[in-house]
């Protein structure tokens, strides 16, 4: 259970205009799995959101669990390829 203090600063950031994006594991369309940990604005322009995710995979250059970010608009956007319409990151759990 969450105590109201918590649930008062959440409510508190949605208010302010922060986006929620549910936070767990996301499959990318090309098949890899991230942990999306959380929504972070851009300390260069405060009206750009980000989605700081981890991957959960072990990556040939960086290794196991490297941090990566991106544009929430772009995280969130339907893609095509080879003719099919397709979320760039679906949740999973």
């Amino acid at each position: 259970m969450l105590d109201t203090d918590y649930q008062r600063r959440v409510v508190n950031k949605f208010r302010k205009g922060v986006s929620i994006l549910k936070p767990g594991i996301y499959k990318h369309f090309k098949g890899k799995y991230y942990r999306v940990l959380g929504v972070s604005r851009n300390s260069e322009n405060e009206h750009e959101e980000r989605v700081v995710y981890e991957s959960l995979y072990e990556h040939e250059k960086y290794g196991f669990g490297q941090l990566w970010d991106r544009p929430k608009k772009m995280f969130e956007e339907t893609i095509e390829r080879d003719g099919k319409r397709m979320k760039r990151y679906e949740f999973v759990k």
